[in-house]
């Protein structure tokens, strides 16, 4: 029992510091997100989604400006990060129909790959690891600056194939890693 009341309070002492508030902003933001999408309000979901981008731009920032970096702050972060990228599914079908309606199997392959990785992860290494590798966070900004660019100005099949690339090689970056990495 007292085991238990110091696992509550270490996680609402976790909770406490700024960094992973600010990320829990970002996944808060997620049902607002599918609301404003599922009723195609592109302007309302653009500002949310840039809002989204800044707090995973910053949240990181905070932990090491602030000493507040842990173990529980990254895996938020991780946490907080596959469900904005898996969520983009949906919320891109529901904003520009037209535009995604052809890319879906694209979109699945490398949702596969993805769960591939978590899969190699979880039977290694016994958890879902987030690599956090340059190439993943270079990703990261530029699906945000797409993304953006796209609901903005409309999205163009050869920006759409040149994110998908470097999101597909981030992640076989991070699947070689996770085989690497010794168990």
């Amino acid at each position: 029992m007292a085991n238990t009341k110091a696992k509550y309070t270490n996680i609402i002492k976790n909770f406490k510091k700024a960094a992973n508030q600010i990320t829990l902003l970002r996944i808060l933001l997620l049902p607002f997100m599918y609301y404003l999408a599922y009723y195609n309000n592109k302007q309302a979901f653009t500002l949310l989604f840039i809002i989204a981008g800044i707090t995973d731009a910053i949240d990181g920032y905070v932990a090491r400006r602030f000493k507040q970096s842990s173990k529980f702050g990254v895996k938020l972060d991780s946490f907080a990060d596959y469900l904005i990228y898996l969520s983009l599914v949906p919320w891109l079908y529901f904003l520009e129909k037209d535009f995604f309606a052809d890319k879906v199997w694209w979109i699945v392959i490398l949702i596969s790959l993805f769960l591939l990785l978590q899969a190699v992860n979880l039977l290694r290494h016994r958890e879902f690891i987030a690599m956090h590798t340059s190439l993943g966070k270079v990703t990261a900004v530029m699906l945000y600056i797409v993304v953006i660019n796209g609901l903005l100005r409309g999205f163009t099949t050869l920006v759409f194939y040149s994110i998908y690339s470097l999101g597909v090689l981030a992640v076989l970056e991070s699947l070689i890693m996770a085989l690497k990495k010794k168990a």
